[in-house]
């Protein structure tokens, strides 16, 4: 029992500790407020990426970046998720848009597909601004839905690079996301409360 008590607030400092690490290492982040830096930001990036060749954005996480990946007729593929954007059930964990088609629309390319989305025909379009390999349900090492942890998710890009659906230039003009939000640390505390 003791061992439980000490286990909520030593995890709840070492979020704390994280935030305000990541805080002060990137000051950018508090001035996304000012809608001047922000806008300078967005043209900058797109400057950036029109000299540079058209920019791929690969997503690995969970729910928080999740555009369909998930278990089809479940969960984000059931009302009210999609309400607001994109009007119907996509897949998002969100009654709008998640941390992938915001940073997309910054980038300023379509949000990238959703790795089981990905059909048979025109395939180059398909995966011309990148893929989103994200799960939700899925974390680091462990997962609480039958998604593909943060591991095999990166195979799965690999596989696509090694069957020469992305070359070394896409690479080079690529962004990756990673986000590992909360499924894992909410796996370790229903161990430890369930099983210690």
């Amino acid at each position: 029992m003791e061992k439980r008590q000490r286990f909520l607030p030593v995890s709840f400092l070492f979020f704390f500790f994280i935030t305000l690490a990541v805080w002060f290492a990137c000051p950018e982040i508090g001035a996304a407020d000012d809608h001047r830096t922000t806008a300078r930001a967005r043209r900058d990036a797109r400057e950036h990426h029109r000299h540079n060749g058209h920019v791929k954005l690969f997503v690995f996480g969970d729910s928080y970046v999740d555009t369909g990946n998930f278990e089809p007729n479940n969960g984000s593929w059931l009302p009210p998720f999609g309400r607001t954007f994109p009007g119907a059930p996509s897949g998002r964990f969100s009654d709008g848009r998640v941390l992938t088609d915001y940073i997309a629309d910054f980038l300023g390319i379509r949000t990238p597909i959703a790795y089981q989305q990905i059909r048979v025909g025109n395939i180059s379009e398909q995966l011309k601004s990148g893929v989103n390999f994200a799960c939700g349900g899925t974390g680091i090492v462990s997962a609480i839905s039958k998604g593909p942890i943060l591991g095999d998710q990166i195979s799965q890009l690999g596989q696509m690079i090694r069957h020469r659906f992305y070359n070394h230039t896409d690479l080079n003009n690529s962004i990756a996301i990673v986000a590992a939000s909360g499924n894992d640390y909410l796996y370790a505390t229903l161990q430890v409360i369930f099983y210690s």
